[in-house]
């Protein structure tokens, strides 16, 4: 039984970024985490705090992705100075908060039941695992105004979500 623990993490300003190569972008979607291509890179996180950056790091590897740690240094000699998204179709390109991605479905449940007062707080299967998230914000700087927690970039796709709490109450689909 393997369960993937995304830690809360605060990720506010951007000393740090951990990024994959090319080869393991799918790998990172498949876990329902989005990435900005800079270069060779893909950025999935930012954030000033190296040590909790390092656990983000370690769960991440945990799933057989191997994660490559950088800072602004590495960042300026390493990345091109054009960006682009890399997203599939969905409604919405948000960012949110993630919380954890299990594979059974009970242990995101606890923790949605935890962060039940959050904005948007759902349940996504994506893949085989059940990802708790709340929010949807537009930016990355809306969404530290609002909480210190692991902020991502990601998709709402109305088809992964399982559980939802809104402000109508809950709605869940099994």
């Amino acid at each position: 039984m393997r369960i993937i623990w995304i830690l809360l993490a605060g990720v506010a300003a951007f000393g740090y970024s951990l990024a994959v190569k090319e080869k393991d972008v799918q790998a990172l979607k498949d876990l329902g985490i989005f990435c900005e291509k800079e270069g060779k890179y893909c950025v999935f996180v930012r954030g000033d705090d190296k040590e909790r950056l390092l656990k983000i790091k370690r769960q991440v590897e945990n799933a057989a992705i191997s994660v490559v740690f950088l800072n602004d240094e590495k960042k300026t000699a390493d990345l091109g100075k054009k960006k682009t998204v890399d997203k599939p179709k969905a409604i919405m390109n948000v960012f949110s908060f993630q919380f954890i991605s299990a594979i059974h479905l009970e242990e995101a449940r606890k923790v949605f039941k935890k962060y039940q007062n959050l904005p948007y707080i759902r349940i996504e299967k994506i893949g085989k695992f059940y990802t708790v998230r709340a929010g949807a914000y537009k930016s990355y700087e809306e969404a530290k105004r609002h909480g210190d927690y692991l902020t991502l970039n990601c998709n709402i796709i109305p088809q992964r979500i399982v559980e939802i709490k809104n402000e109508n109450g809950y709605f869940s689909k099994k």
